[in-house]
């Protein structure tokens, strides 16, 4: 068995620092929706809104440890492969 996941490798910095892949459009999304909240010159129901995405985004992507929960006590091998540079 194999799988190949391909994206953007994003920390989710609550929740325990947790690694999730998404796509080119999702996670350019995130980072500017994180950036909008910590320029600190939104109003409260513009963070809100920005919060309620970033939830949404966050759900879409593919969790790093959902995928290999999958394969433990199998012997793997993970390799992974820088293929852009930002």
């Amino acid at each position: 068995m194999k799988k190949v996941l391909e994206g953007r490798l994003v920390c989710i910095p609550y929740g325990g620092d947790g690694w999730v892949l998404f796509s080119d459009d999702s996670a350019k999304e995130y980072h500017e929706l994180r950036k909008k909240l910590r320029s600190g010159e939104l109003t409260e129901e513009e963070m809100d809104v920005c919060d309620r995405r970033l939830w949404e985004i966050e759900r879409e992507g593919q969790c790093i440890g959902a995928v290999l929960c999958g394969l433990e006590g199998k012997k793997v091998r993970i390799t992974v492969e820088v293929v852009e540079e930002e």
